[in-house]
């Protein structure tokens, strides 16, 4: 009995046909090139010159290849209930800093496409230093030339979709006026305006549901009777909100391995919380409501911190935090003698974002670096914290 051949496909329709396997491809290239790294950092330490080689020669592949895979691919196999971009240390208006954050605002609005594409909720959060050196309204320009005209075109809705906070460098200008004038239309700047919360608040994330994630936007700079006032605000809406993960983000760390934390010499990582008394009281209390997560900027490197309790000792119902100062201003370089048992990953070559995606109990991150300074990638994964329900 002659057997029946298919009908020739035409160039085009085969180009559509290899996509999967492209993809296929360029997924499990991936996957090889991570094993890969895994495997030579069991046997290297991590700030060893032959890792450093193999992190140049790897992390370029790895990012490369990151983008040829849908975001759903990238984040697992389950579609996250919502993802988080998040950097901060902007940009002043000399021309390497703004060029510098043109790079990290492409990759944002690269990730920011593929996700509306993938129909996954997101969120861009800033934490602090927007615009260098003073906050001034003629810095807060600069910044929109770079950032801030990408947020308005990549964004669905940019004055909902932005979370930004404000940093040291916003408050060189008397009360951050123009930070607070440039966000006047923000959605979450101006319900904090109308209810004297100075930048503070709040949101569940995804909209609605019972998977949904507990937001707090809180403000660092705030001295006296201001932090008084975000300290008590904090308490009332942590303990009544039911939500089972909370994420937080503010700009000064509490405890970082950069310039202005343990890391540096003669600094140990219990004196931490004294540098910043009013956020320290914030993240101990977080910690003791059973948060999960905490993003800050303020240093200019990348790092991630282990979960850790309040005194800064590892703590495996701790709150895991990122650093993410790496939006565009130039990187610092510091070398400390000093590294805090806690600190996981702590770079001071690369720009980028950081990629948070929200999962129902669960988290995944992942770092996406630009071209410049020395590529890195970084990524991992965990579990929220048991929330706690205590009086205060």
């Amino acid at each position: 009995m002659p057997v029946s051949r298919p009908p020739l496909q035409t160039s085009k329709e085969r180009k559509i046909n290899l996509y999967p396997a492209v993809l296929c491809c360029a997924f499990f290239s991936l996957v090889l090139a991570l094993i890969t790294k895994a495997l030579t950092r069991a046997t290297l330490p991590a700030k060893t010159p032959a890792m450093s080689s193999i992190n140049r020669i790897l992390a370029p592949t790895l990012a490369i290849l990151a983008t040829l895979v849908p975001a759903t691919l990238r984040a697992g196999t389950a579609k996250p209930l919502g993802v988080i971009l998040a950097a901060g240390d902007i940009t002043s208006c000399e021309a390497d800093d703004m060029a510098r954050a043109r790079q990290t605002a492409a990759r944002l609005e690269q990730e920011i496409s593929m996700l509306r594409k993938d129909g996954i909720p997101l969120k861009v959060v800033i934490v602090g230093d927007f615009a260098y050196d003073d906050g001034t309204a003629a810095e807060f320009d600069c910044f929109d030339k770079t950032w801030g005209v990408v947020l308005r075109r990549a964004l669905t809705e940019p004055d909902k979709d932005l979370l930004p906070v404000p940093g040291n460098h916003e408050y060189r200008t008397v009360n951050a006026e123009p930070f607070f004038a440039y966000f006047k239309s923000n959605h979450w700047i101006a319900t904090a305006a109308q209810e004297n919360r100075h930048g503070t608040f709040t949101l569940t994330f995804p909209d609605t549901g019972p998977e949904a994630w507990r937001l707090f936007g809180l403000n660092s700079e705030l001295k006296s009777e201001e932090a008084t006032e975000q300290m008590r605000w904090l308490q009332g809406e942590v303990a009544t909100s039911s939500e089972p993960c909370v994420l937080s983000f503010w700009h000064k760390p509490v405890f970082t391995s950069g310039k202005h934390g343990h890391g540096k010499d003669g600094i140990k990582a219990s004196d931490a919380p004294t540098k910043q008394p009013e956020m320290a009281d914030a993240e101990a209390l977080l910690a003791r409501h059973g948060a999960s997560l905490v993003l800050n900027g303020h240093d200019h490197d990348y790092e991630e911190l282990l979960p850790h309790d309040e005194t800064g000792n590892p703590s495996a119902h701790g709150l895991r935090s990122f650093i993410v100062g790496t939006g565009g201003r130039k990187l610092r370089s510091e070398k400390h003698q000093a590294w805090s048992e806690i600190s996981d990953h702590f770079d001071t070559n690369s720009y980028g974002i950081l990629r948070l995606s929200l999962y129902p109990g669960k988290y995944a991150w992942s770092f996406l670096p630009t071209g410049s300074g020395t590529a890195a990638t970084y990524a991992g994964e965990g579990t929220c914290n048991p929330r706690k329900m205590i009086g205060q």
